[in-house]
């Protein structure tokens, strides 16, 4: 059964990812983007192993989505450790 809340919470993040898509030139701007965009990919992974493990694979899904989660968290953990390093201030 699916839950309300999960299905909204990819179709957000699939609309966040329009916009990334979308916005892809002025985002290059930002340091080390591509390990932010790592870190967004593995939450959205996150978030359709979430919506998938109601119709199959319950546990192995389970398992998938909680490993993306992390792994996004390391990945965001590393981008904000490599802009606080760099000591740089920037903006959009």
């Amino acid at each position: 059964m699916f839950e309300e809340r999960e299905i909204i919470t990819l179709l957000l993040g699939v609309a966040v990812l329009a916009f990334i898509l979308w916005r892809r030139k002025e985002l290059n701007d930002l340091p080390h983007i591509n390990i932010l965009l790592i870190g967004y990919s593995a939450f959205l992974a996150g978030w359709l192993f979430t919506v998938a493990e109601s119709l199959l694979w319950h546990d192995a899904l389970n398992v998938l989505e909680h490993l993306s989660i992390a792994a996004g968290s390391v990945f965001l953990l590393a981008w904000c450790r490599k802009i606080s390093a760099a000591g740089k201030r920037f903006t959009l």
